[in-house]
């Protein structure tokens, strides 16, 4: 976040929650999803405040005329937008010229909506994101990666979403595992295992 919110970048804020009855956890869960599939999702969202073309709009075109990227910043609250989730069909630039939402993208109980491109997480991280957000029953006892980046990342945002408050502390990435195995075991076995396989995982062989 500190490489974002930095003087002179352009960032959109808004408040986010519950929305069309649908927790915060689980849009962000479907939003990746829709992100992996399509490349891109619809943040739906409602008010003038960021109204798309006499606030949104401008802006967007004024900062990126030299090509700089514009992030959307969002902070959780507590919402009672218990509004029928139904699906826009269509979507507008200019509110004139209309065209189809593509299947795999869904803009629910919204009136206006932001295309995002990414999360700010990588497929990896995403895919461990949306498992554990979906694994309502805390069945999972530990989750191991070898990409630190996303640990990094879900540390982040576990305070903030409730239903995986309970993964704290239950990320383990892979070089701890190799570091127990060493600890434990024979470290002469070992190497030669994982040698064997070194155009896997360079960093370990």
């Amino acid at each position: 976040m500190s490489d974002i919110l930095k003087y002179g970048q352009g960032i959109l804020f808004m408040k986010v929650g519950t929305h069309a009855d649908e927790p915060l956890e689980e849009i962000i869960a479907r939003k990746i999803r829709e992100i992996d599939s399509a490349g891109y999702a619809m943040w739906g969202y409602g008010g003038n405040t960021c109204h798309p073309t006499s606030i949104v709009q401008p802006f967007a075109r004024d900062y990126t005329i030299g090509k700089n990227n514009i992030y959307l910043c969002m902070q959780s609250m507590e919402s009672k937008h218990f509004a029928a989730p139904k699906r826009a069909e269509k979507y507008s630039i200019d509110g004139v010229k209309w065209e189809d939402i593509p299947k795999g993208v869904n803009v629910l109980g919204s009136r206006y909506a932001l295309v995002i491109k990414n999360l700010s997480m990588d497929t990896g991280e995403s895919i461990l994101c949306a498992i554990a957000i979906n694994r309502t029953n805390k069945c999972l006892t530990y989750i191991v990666t070898g990409d630190k980046r996303a640990i990094q990342s879900i540390s982040q945002i576990i305070p903030f979403i409730k239903k995986i408050n309970y993964l704290n502390g239950k990320f383990i990435c892979l070089e701890q595992i190799i570091l127990g195995l060493i600890r434990n075991g024979n470290l002469i076995k070992i190497r030669k295992n994982i040698c064997c396989a070194h155009n896997l995982d360079k960093t370990l062989s």
